[in-house]
């Protein structure tokens, strides 16, 4: 992992391709251009950014169209204000461009937008080749990892020797798999904490639900219980009542029987006329 960083450190940050010149070719036939891009390439060298910069918009008002003009103040640019992620999104919401001037202005203030105009209309390949390479590294430092490897493949496609361009591509590479990994993971433990959420809250519906369940059985249960004695009980009168009867039939007999005896008696008692 040492040895990774050291590379990114080496190889990464912000554009650092060396600044183009005026090789006095056809692309820059103005004289005063030719100047300006000079003077600004002296203060860039010098460390004074700010000025650079005003030479270097010196010169596209005289050609618009100069890609040497344009990509050196996009190296200019990111010099002085480096972009990241993270600023990024701290940056306002610029209105949008209502003229010409407020187009300009845009792209003048954008290192990526100057780098991608440089790919869109130059002729010359080692400045798109260059262009490419420093919007590959821009993306990177936004954590553009996806964007950084496409934009190292153009550079890589104009020339497939650069090393330093193959090498940042790898590193791309290497850091989109662990973004990729690390929110896959992410992805992960947030499903599995919904699920068990989800679960928590079906279990506790199942509880309230059969809560009353048990109440319910209990009283099934007491009524099972009652019933027996309710029936032993019945059982106990009936029986109760069955005796009293019958012993009030044995006695109504009984008495029977001693009525007719008495009146047998007196029927066949010997009649005498004198007492014994």
């Amino acid at each position: 992992m040492k040895s990774l960083l050291s590379i990114l450190i080496l190889l990464i940050g912000s554009a650092t391709t060396a600044l183009a010149s005026d090789p006095n070719s056809e692309n820059t036939t103005d004289r005063r251009e030719r100047n300006c891009i000079k003077h600004g390439n002296e203060a860039y060298r010098a460390g004074d950014y700010a000025k650079a910069e005003e030479w270097y918009k010196e010169a596209l008002q005289y050609n618009p169209t100069s890609t040497l003009s344009l990509f050196n103040l996009a190296l200019t640019v990111e010099r002085q204000h480096p972009t990241t992620k993270a600023e990024e999104n701290q940056q306002p919401e610029s209105a949008p461009a209502t003229g010409k001037a407020n187009a300009v202005d845009d792209l003048y203030g954008s290192p990526k937008a100057l780098f991608s105009k440089v790919t869109e209309i130059s002729r010359d390949n080692n400045l798109r080749q260059a262009s490419f390479y420093n919007l590959g590294n821009i993306a990177f430092n936004e954590t553009d990892y996806a964007a950084a490897i496409e934009y190292y493949k153009e550079a890589l496609r104009i020339d497939e020797s650069n090393m330093k361009t193959r090498q940042n591509l790898r590193i791309a590479q290497l850091k989109l798999q662990q973004q990729q990994d690390q929110q896959q993971n992410q992805d992960q433990n947030q499903q599995q904490q919904e699920d068990q959420e989800q679960q928590q809250n079906q279990d506790q519906q199942q509880q309230d639900q059969q809560q009353p369940q048990p109440q319910q059985e209990n009283q099934d249960q007491q009524q099972q219980q009652s019933q027996p004695q309710q029936q032993t009980n019945g059982n106990q009168t009936k029986q109760n009542a069955e005796q009293i009867l019958e012993a009030a039939r044995k006695q109504e007999a009984q008495t029977r029987k001693d009525v007719e005896r008495r009146q047998n008696s007196r029927s066949t008692r010997t009649v005498v006329d004198k007492p014994w």
